[in-house]
C-alpha cells in the first residue's frame, strides 16, 4: 500500500511539473515596439558618450549588470554613482541595429565604432524587460572585436 502511495505521489509530482512549464514565446514581428527599444538602445548610447547621468539613471533598471569590454563585470551603481552627476563614458557609434521581441524581454544587437582613435570596433547586445508599461535595460554585454 506505501509503494502504491509513493508511486501515485510521483505520478502526480511529475504531472504538475509537466504542465507548470510554459512553452517558450517566439520572438514576434511587433515592429513599433522593436522601434521603441531601437529608439532607446540609441538614447543609451548617446547618454554614455555625453554622460548623462539623468539619461542612464531613467534606462537602467536598478537590478541592471552588465559586461564591460575588458570583461569587467558592471551594476547600475558603478554606471550612475550619482543619476544628477555624470554616469557612463562610453564613446562610441552605433549602427547595424536589430531588435527581437519576446514577450515582456526584448533584445536589441548591433554594432559600433569606437570614437577614441585607433579603438577599433565593437559589437553589444542590450537586454531589455517590460516592467510596468515601460522598458528597462536589465543588461548590457560589449564585446571589443578582434581585428585581423
Amino acid at each position: 500500500m506505501k509503494r502504491l502511495l509513493v508511486i501515485l505521489g510521483l505520478i502526480a509530482v511529475s504531472c504538475f511539473s509537466t504542465a507548470a512549464q510554459t512553452p517558450a514565446k517566439p520572438a514576434t514581428d511587433d515592429s513599433a515596439t522593436q522601434e521603441a527599444l531601437i529608439k532607446l538602445t540609441k538614447e543609451w548610447v548617446d547618454a554614455e558618450g555625453r554622460r548623462d547621468g539623468a539619461t542612464l539613471d531613467r534606462l537602467l533598471a536598478d537590478d541592471f549588470a552588465g559586461v564591460a569590454p575588458n570583461g569587467a563585470k558592471v551594476t547600475k551603481k558603478m554606471v550612475v554613482p550619482d543619476p544628477k552627476g555624470p554616469g557612463g563614458g562610453f564613446s562610441f557609434t552605433a549602427d547595424d541595429y536589430v531588435a527581437r521581441i519576446y514577450g515582456d524581454m526584448g533584445v536589441v544587437t548591433g554594432n559600433g565604432t569606437w570614437k577614441t582613435k585607433d579603438q577599433g570596433t565593437l559589437c553589444f547586445t542590450v537586454a531589455f524587460v517590460k516592467r510596468a508599461e515601460r522598458w528597462q535595460i536589465v543588461t548590457i554585454h560589449i564585446s571589443q572585436v578582434q581585428q585581423p
